[in-house]
């Protein structure tokens, strides 16, 4: 699976990404994502949507992280 979409849910939390080695695009838009802090490190990811949920504040270390391994891996 490369792709994953979960819009309108009602989630809290993304999770179990490590499950999904072959995931590159996940769609996580209008849920309750209130925080970034447990997204598992997914090398494969390139794109992640999150309009329109809750995240007030966006760890810039976290980010730089997964943007990293992402263009490492092209």
């Amino acid at each position: 699976m490369t792709m994953l979409s979960y819009q309108h849910n009602s989630i809290r939390a993304i999770s179990r990404l490590d499950q999904l080695p072959q995931l590159t695009i996940l769609d996580m838009y209008s849920n309750n994502i209130q925080s970034l802090q447990a997204l598992p490190r997914t090398p494969s990811l390139r794109g992640l949507m999150l309009g329109r949920n809750y995240i007030s504040t966006v760890d810039s270390q976290q980010v730089r992280v997964v943007w990293e391994e992402a263009c490492c891996q092209l």
